[in-house]
């Protein structure tokens, strides 16, 4: 990763013809994906970031992420969570990002409550994130998953976290 992707400022797309700023925008995105590809796993044939992936994002864009509302649901005899993130820039634009997880989406061994109500934080903070970056897609946490993976698309590389990595912004969902 380039050393000018370390903090990113929101002046980092000044003012300039929109085509201009949507391929530096692209770039930087490929930045940050060639830099963190332990981050992006394959699924069915197509590539998606995984939690870490948005944590990342957050702390490089410097974001506040902060739970709006959470709250337990039932559907029937099946329960579950749902939560909503908000995403705040410096520049103070803001996004949401929803998420849901029920009980009946996991393997019976990980039913716990924990297990479900993390997952749908883990949803909604990178929902809120992705929604405020603009790169618009869901994450690997959402996606149907057909066939075993977490194996990376490409071989990890080391990553050394900035010094900032340390301090998060806002309120982390608990792991999955």
């Amino acid at each position: 990763m380039s050393e000018d992707l370390a903090v990113i400022e929101s002046s980092a797309l000044a003012p300039m013809p929109m085509g201009d700023n949507f391929r530096r925008y692209r770039a930087l995105q490929t930045d940050i994906d060639k830099a963190m590809p332990d981050c992006i796993i394959k699924i069915s044939g197509r590539e998606f970031r995984k939690k870490n992936y948005w944590r990342a994002v957050g702390v490089a864009f410097s974001l506040k992420v902060e739970c709006v509302s959470e709250g337990r649901i039932t559907q029937g005899e099946d329960w579950g969570y749902k939560a909503m993130y908000r995403a705040t820039a410096k520049n103070g634009m803001s996004a949401d990002g929803d998420g849901i997880c029920m009980a009946s989406e996991k393997a019976e061994r990980q039913r716990s409550e924990h297990n479900v109500r993390s997952h749908c934080h883990t949803r909604a903070y990178n929902r809120a994130i992705s929604n405020l970056v603009g790169f618009g897609e869901v994450s690997a946490e959402e996606v149907e998953r057909d066939e075993p993976h977490d194996i990376p698309t490409v071989a990890p590389k080391p990553h050394y976290a900035p010094s900032t990595a340390a301090a998060t912004p806002g309120r982390l969902a608990e792991e999955d």
